[in-house]
């Protein structure tokens, strides 16, 4: 799955910081938004394979960025499909 691209919306530069060098250092490749708007428009743009959202941002909150990005039809969320990454994620780490 190395090579993929996924987006960050994290307004704490020290947790994106975290974030973005240990996927890059997996061999991801990464976008990232600072803000709920500014992270649907990268989405929407960019069509990354992955999102990882804070829930609390600066303008529209994470959950409200999901919805509207839920609502597009262009971007299904599978929830069995986060749910099997999780599991391989958590998996490999341990």
């Amino acid at each position: 799955m190395a090579n993929e691209l996924i987006l960050i919306v994290e307004d704490n530069p020290k947790n994106l910081k975290l974030v973005r060098d240990t996927l890059q250092l997996k061999g991801y490749r990464t976008i990232e938004a600072a803000t709920g708007e500014e992270g649907v428009r990268l989405a929407r743009d960019e069509q990354p394979a992955l999102v990882l959202m804070d829930i609390q941002l600066p303008g529209i909150s994470g959950v409200e960025a999901f919805r509207q990005l839920r609502a597009d039809p262009s971007k299904p969320i599978s929830v069995r499909e986060l749910l099997e990454t999780i599991r391989e994620v958590l998996g490999d780490a341990g």
